[in-house]
């Protein structure tokens, strides 16, 4: 796969799924009111799996956009975010209107399964779901570089976003940043994407200066956002909280570069492919779990019965929706060019680009 061995991506699969638990142990243990007394001193930095997320992806994007056609890494993205999204934020609405009386406007559920809601007006029926905006966003920028051709002329674009990047941090322009993509988290990002370019044409000059000024950008963003995750947020916090993105950086460098590697195994494989469905479900759903059994039943049993809980659906939701949805979805938009044209509705050649 673009040169990249089945090894590295069964590292980033275990690693995918750790950010993902992280967040949730973060959600389930660490939330105000928790009762626990000593284990929220660790979950609270569970929240920076965000971020470890935003690495990966930024691999896992640009492995996957190299030598597909702009309609190829479209069909590509839309089969793989739309089908568990949509079953996801419908269970966790479900579950939470059953064990906790919630109700949503029908059309607020509607625009969310778009992801566009931000665009719509609507508010987020999950707040995990503002990291999907993030990066939908970045995926629609790597869309318009391959459609362009461009995606190859990479020190061009990455020039353009760092700089664009640095200016944002430093003076807060240009203010319309936001609005195509996230400016605060593209420092994480672009750390996955140079990780990508070090292990596709190794460390040059250009890399080198892509890299440091991302971690660092990295490093202070999440020194100075700790207090929007973690209540009263100290400045010990802060600095750990820098150190550990640090330290998720060099983990994904460690496996572009071959440093780290796993050798294929279906439990890590199955790890790896039931954490988007996890994420998506555990915040919302494993809450109203939690919260409909207390204080019956202790908190660390209502937890861990929760946890089970979502982790099965997760399985569930991954191998009877996710897989085999998103391989019709697949299937369907390759072939849809070739039927198209067929038909008489479609004229030309595929698009090399």
């Amino acid at each position: 796969m673009n040169g990249f061995s089945t090894e590295r991506l069964h590292a980033l699969d275990l690693l995918r799924f750790f950010a993902a638990f992280a967040v949730l142990l973060y959600h389930f243990t660490a939330r105000p009111g928790s009762g626990f007394e000593w284990l929220p001193v660790v979950t609270q930095f569970g929240y920076l799996g965000v971020p470890l997320f935003f690495m990966i992806s930024g691999f896992v994007i640009a492995l996957s956009a190299n030598g597909r056609t702009a309609y190829q890494f479209a069909v590509s993205r839309v089969a793989r975010l739309y089908p568990a999204l949509w079953v996801c934020i419908l269970c966790s609405v479900l579950i939470s209107a059953m064990l906790a009386g919630d109700r949503i406007d029908p059309l607020q559920i509607l625009a969310n399964m778009t992801l566009l809601n931000d665009y719509l007006g609507y508010a987020d029926v999950d707040v995990v779901l503002w990291t999907l905006h993030a990066e939908i966003k970045f995926y629609g920028c790597v869309f318009l570089l391959v459609a362009l051709g461009l995606f190859n002329r990479y020190r061009l674009w990455m020039g353009i976003w760092l700089a664009m990047t640095v200016l944002w941090h430093t003076t807060g322009q240009p203010g319309f940043m936001g609005w195509f993509i996230s400016p605060g988290w593209s420092p994480y990002f672009m750390i996955g994407v140079v990780a990508y370019q070090i292990h596709h044409h190794q460390m040059d000059w250009f890399n080198a200066l892509v890299l440091g000024l991302s971690l660092s950008l990295a490093s202070v963003h999440s020194f100075h956002r700790v207090g929007g995750f973690i209540p009263d947020a100290s400045l010990a916090d802060a600095s750990l909280a820098s150190l550990l993105t640090l330290g998720a950086a060099a983990l994904v460098l460690a496996i572009a570069t071959g440093r780290l590697s796993l050798r294929p195994s279906p439990r890590v494989a199955l790890a790896g492919a039931m954490t988007y469905p996890l994420y998506l479900i555990h915040n919302r759903a494993g809450k109203a779990m939690i919260d409909s059994v207390l204080p019956a039943v202790p908190e660390w049993l209502a937890v861990a019965g929760a946890t089970v809980i979502v982790l099965a659906l997760s399985y569930a939701i991954n191998r009877h929706v996710e897989r085999p949805v998103s391989r019709w979805m697949r299937r369907v938009g390759n072939n849809l060019p070739d039927y198209l044209r067929s038909a008489g509705l479609l004229r030309g050649r595929p698009s090399i680009r």
